[in-house]
């Protein structure tokens, strides 16, 4: 076990009224607890909802911004800055609209690029199909930004597609009983696989910003 605490945030990214999100990020963090304590990692769940950030609107554009966001005008824009500059990596839950990731996710990453690039992440996504799209969109834009985005990248779908698992999740925000053990049980191997993976990333040196240090 790594002698140095490292800091993860399971990053909730759906912002919905009636959402699984928060249940997702729990049974993650769930299937992870024993592996992190013994890789001497904290997980913390950072709901992106409870900064509410609006649409993007500071002067400076992110690549200005020293890390942390202390030179952002708006509290809510160095509160969610200050949160993901202090995690060492991510888990990002994705959750998937109009075949993509939610405007919500996307406008969040562009408050920020200082002190959050050069980090590893995993990326879970969720829906009826996994939330395939989501998944692929965000990997891109976060390796354009110089995130280590790791493999695999689990993609959760509902038991049945789009049936009744599926309607119990947008209509109630319910988690049904096939899908929580077809995720726990069936994509457990790839979820460890996925954390194993980001523990490997967390262990490599880098400099300050998250620069790999000269050879």
């Amino acid at each position: 076990m790594s002698a140095i605490v490292k800091n993860v945030a399971v990053v909730v990214t759906s912002t919905r009224g009636i959402r699984i999100g928060p249940s997702v990020a729990s049974l993650i963090s769930t299937v992870l607890e024993p592996s992190a304590k013994a890789a001497n990692i904290n997980l913390k769940t950072v709901d992106l909802k409870s900064f509410n950030l609006p649409v993007f609107n500071e002067s400076m554009p992110p690549m200005m911004i020293k890390p942390g966001g202390a030179q952002f005008e708006h509290e809510t824009s160095k509160a969610w800055a200050d949160e993901m500059n202090s995690h060492d990596g991510y888990i990002f839950i994705l959750n998937e609209y109009n075949y993509g990731m939610a405007g919500a996710a996307k406008n969040a990453i562009d408050y920020l690029m200082n002190g959050f690039t050069g980090k590893p992440a995993v990326l879970v996504s969720y829906g009826s199909k996994g939330g395939n799209l989501a998944n692929d969109q965000a990997r891109g834009v976060l390796s354009a930004m110089g995130l280590t985005v790791v493999e695999p990248r689990p993609r959760l779908g509902f038991f049945g597609g789009p049936g009744p698992d599926g309607m119990l999740a947008v209509t109630e925000g319910k988690i049904g009983d096939d899908t929580r053990k077809d995720w726990g049980e069936g994509h457990r191997a790839e979820i460890l696989e996925a954390f194993e993976k980001l523990g490997e990333q967390l262990r490599v040196p880098k400099l300050e910003g998250g620069q790999l240090p000269p050879n």
